[in-house]
C-alpha cells in the first residue's frame, strides 16, 4: 500500500476522544452500505469538508479491514507507520487503541452477517413403499419422501434471511448412494 494516511490528521478537529470512537464506529457500520449518513455525520462533527470527511472515512477503512483481515491490531500500527508518517502520534495511538478495544466485536459481528450460502434449518423424512400404480397392479417400490427447511443466503445484512420449504422423494439407490459418499467423506476427514 503506498497510500499516505494524511486525512486521518482530521480527527485531531474532533472535541473529544468519544468523538473519534464514534466516527471510528460509524465507518465499520458503515462499510458495506451507503455512506453518505455517516460522511454528514463526520463533516458535521469535524467541520471539515465532504470531501475532506470522504477520504478520512475511506483511510479509517483501510485501517479496519486491516485488522478485520489480518486480526490483529498490530498489522494497523505497522500500516500507519510505513504510510502515516505525517500523523499525529497520540492519534495513531488512540486510532489503534479504539480498533483493538472493538476488534473482537466487530469480528464477530462480520462473522454473523456475512453473506453466506443456504443453510439447512430442519428436515423431517418418511420412508414410503409404493404398492401399486394405475399401470402395474402389485410392486413394492421403497423411497424416501424429504421436507427441508432452508435458510436462503442473505442479501441484506439488515433483514433475517427468508426460509423456504424443499420437498423431494428420493429412490432407496439413491439413499444408499448417498449413505456411502457421506461415509467415505466421514473417513476423509478423519
Amino acid at each position: 500500500l503506498c497510500h499516505s494516511m494524511n486525512a486521518l490528521n482530521f480527527l485531531l478537529n474532533a472535541s473529544s476522544k468519544t468523538v473519534v470512537e464514534k466516527i471510528v464506529s460509524l465507518t465499520f457500520v458503515a462499510r458495506h452500505s451507503s455512506r453518505e449518513l455517516v460522511l454528514q455525520n463526520i463533516v458535521s462533527l469535524l467541520k471539515i469538508s465532504e470531501s475532506d470527511a470522504k477520504s478520512l472515512f475511506d483511510e479509517l477503512l483501510i485501517c479496519i479491514n486491516t485488522s478485520l483481515v489480518s486480526g490483529d491490531v498490530e498489522d494497523v500500527a505497522s500500516l500507519l507507520k510505513e504510510n502515516g508518517a505525517s500523523v499525529n502520534p497520540k492519534l495513531k495511538q488512540l486510532i489503534g487503541q479504539i480498533i483493538s478495544n472493538k476488534l473482537d466485536s466487530w469480528k464477530e459481528a462480520s462473522s454473523q452477517n456475512r453473506i453466506s450460502l443456504p443453510r439447512l434449518v430442519d428436515f423431517n423424512w418418511a420412508l414410503q413403499v409404493t404398492k401399486s400404480s394405475n399401470k402395474v397392479a402389485s410392486m413394492s417400490i421403497p423411497s424416501v419422501q424429504m421436507s427441508m427447511q432452508i435458510e436462503n443466503e442473505h442479501s441484506n445484512i439488515e433483514s433475517m434471511p427468508e426460509v423456504s420449504n424443499v420437498v423431494f422423494e428420493i429412490s432407496a439407490e439413491s439413499v444408499q448412494t448417498i449413505i456411502e459418499g457421506l461415509g467415505k467423506i466421514r473417513e476423509q476427514l478423519s
